[in-house]
């Protein structure tokens, strides 16, 4: 009875590979790839702008450290408003807590249309509940150049230079 069940796990397993095996293509076949996708896969965003499409001053934000919570724990609210000409996919800040040498991060991945604000995104706070207590180090921002491409941006606050791909 034992060999039999043997005999028929192998049968099936054998079957499976075959049947798995047999949906590749052969090296002859072509691949038609529609022009639309090729244009993007070919098309990397254009690094000969000598600035970036969109700027932080451009994102406004607005931060708010809220009271602790009922174990203690403080966090930190923000938003932005998006004045830029670009639709905004994704912003995420990394913010360094003085207080504790920690570092946080600030992030929302939500559309936010051009004259829109973000939604609501939080992290820690300084336990302090002091605004000096906190600062932010970069600022990534994923952008919608048109309805194919993003561009994605690095703003490093303390030497203030931007990149982008």
């Amino acid at each position: 009875m034992k060999k039999f069940i043997c005999l028929l796990l192998t049968a099936i397993i054998i079957f499976c590979l075959s049947a798995c095996s047999s949906n590749k293509k052969n090296k002859n076949e072509t691949e038609t790839v529609p022009e639309e996708v090729k244009e993007v896969t070919e098309n990397k965003p254009d690094k000969s702008y000598k600035e970036p499409i969109v700027k932080i001053e451009e994102l406004p934000l607005e931060v708010k450290i809220l009271e602790p919570d009922s174990i203690g724990t403080r966090y930190m609210e923000a938003t932005y408003k998006n004045d830029s000409q670009y639709p905004i996919k994704g912003l995420s800040i990394t913010v360094l807590l003085n207080d504790k040498n920690e570092k946080t991060y600030l992030a929302v991945y939500d559309s936010v249309l051009p004259g829109e604000t973000s939604p609501k995104f939080e992290t820690f706070a300084p336990e302090t509940g002091k605004s000096e207590d906190y600062e932010f180090l970069t600022y990534e921002i994923t952008v919608a150049k048109d309805e194919y491409n993003t561009v994605h941006i690095i703003y490093d606050v303390k030497t203030q230079e931007y990149n982008w791909f």
